[in-house]
């Protein structure tokens, strides 16, 4: 997955299935960002929460998988391309459910009942998680 692909996928020019077919190569969290992930020099994205409201739309019709979040949120966290407005209670809640889902051991687990409630937070700002 690079950052260019999860651009196309959030602006509708590609598949979601194209953000797991393509990676040969996964984030491990090891190695350096820079040497994994394709990155975008110039400009910026803002994710608001209808972006990662789609993501969990995906994984609840599977089709991405649960374990992808982790990831996609690795990359999200890591980059310089993409951003999100950490003064306003959407771009509050983008950041938090980003650090939930790249940080599953230390937070919730990846689960459709939380991918549930993750979206329910990201559209209502209203928390009922489970463990």
């Amino acid at each position: 997955m690079t950052e260019p692909q999860i651009r196309d996928y959030l602006l509708g020019l590609i598949d979601v299935s194209e953000l797991e077919n393509v990676d040969t190569v996964t984030t491990d969290k090891v190695r350096p960002y820079w040497k994994v992930v394709d990155m975008i020099d110039e400009g910026e994205f803002i994710i608001e929460p209808r972006h990662l409201v789609n993501i969990c739309d995906e994984v609840l019709n599977e089709k991405l998988r649960l374990e992808t979040l982790d990831n996609f949120a690795f990359i999200l966290i890591g980059s310089d391309y993409f951003t999100w407005d950490t003064e306003t209670a959407d771009g509050e809640r983008v950041g938090q459910v980003l650090f939930e889902w790249n940080n599953p051991t230390i937070n919730y687990a990846l689960t459709m009942d939380n991918v549930r409630q993750w979206k329910t937070y990201l559209t209502t700002g209203q928390r009922k998680m489970n463990s």
